[in-house]
């Protein structure tokens, strides 16, 4: 059964966190996205995928999950008008107050999803994920990262070829695995999700590439056009089969997290350590003093 927690009352919401639910947080910025896409494209992407991660998960194994409200928030964006810039240690504090007052209500299993690719949006999201989990009962976890980094540099081209029932082709692929923006991937998930929100001439636009460098980053991005890949090669049927590749291989994710039990917490164990130190360091100087009377 998928739930939304804003339509359960806050018993509903705290006997299903004691009943082991997963909970799911949606997150996605709003940032510009070329002439032919709105600005919610990260928002929208991932309330839908999440939506249908909690439905395949509840279909397959009858596990219980609460849908949270998508927020709207995301860091390493765009310097461009449509483009909510949120500084990346605000969005680890609200991700990680969010998961405290879940913990809070009993709950023991959290995910948050997000489309968003940036390296910074998708480490602050890890980072949050992980104070909770060790300040908590709560074993809150974002697998994003891993996700979209495999997907981005075609690593799951096999997957791809093997739902859309032929090979995409060399030169395709390449346009594809260079497509991190705006264009082709995200235009095609926007025309599964909310085609009424895509501009026809998406077709008539030309390819903008962007090269890659191990130490400088992303280059190219002065010339700016909003995009960075081929928005002509999305359609829906790709959109189609990304979504779709892209969900197994969450729900193969989710369904090991949900069958790990927690690690305790090693903070405590922290604070046993500096207490030793402290009390070997004591030591050292009082034996120190006695050795000087």
């Amino acid at each position: 059964m998928v739930y939304a927690m804003e339509e359960l009352a806050w018993g509903e919401v705290r006997r299903l966190g004691h009943r082991g639910a997963l909970f799911m947080l949606p997150i996605g910025p709003l940032e510009d996205h070329g002439p032919h896409l709105p600005c919610g494209v990260d928002w929208f992407t991932a309330r839908e995928m999440t939506r249908e991660l909690a439905e395949a998960l509840s279909a397959r194994h009858q596990t219980e999950v609460v849908v949270l409200p998508p927020l709207a928030l995301g860091a390493s964006l765009l310097y461009s008008l449509g483009c909510v810039r949120i500084p990346v240690s605000t969005m680890g504090k609200v991700v990680e107050k969010v998961g405290m007052e879940l913990a809070r209500e009993g709950v023991r299993k959290a995910v948050v999803v997000t489309t968003h690719g940036a390296i910074s949006h998708l480490a602050v999201l890890d980072r949050a994920c992980a104070r909770v989990s060790r300040n908590s009962r709560l074993h809150m976890i974002s697998p994003c990262r891993q996700i979209i980094m495999h997907f981005l540099s075609g690593g799951l081209r096999k997957e791809l070829e093997a739902e859309l029932g032929r090979s995409l082709g060399e030169q395709t692929w390449k346009s594809l695995t260079s497509d991190y923006h705006a264009g082709a991937w995200e235009t095609g998930l926007m025309l599964r999700y909310r085609p009424d929100l895509v501009a026809e001439f998406h077709r008539e636009l030309p390819p903008h590439r962007v090269e890659v460098g191990a130490l400088t980053g992303v280059r190219g991005l002065n010339t700016h056009r909003g995009y960075f890949g081929d928005p002509a090669l999305g359609s829906k049927e790709l959109g189609d089969v990304a979504a779709g590749v892209l969900i197994e291989r969450g729900v193969e994710v989710l369904e090991q997290f949900l069958e790990r039990p927690k690690q305790p917490s090693s903070n405590r164990w922290w604070g046993w350590a500096v207490a030793a130190l402290v009390g070997v360091g004591l030591g050292v100087a009082y034996q120190r003093s006695k050795s000087d009377e």
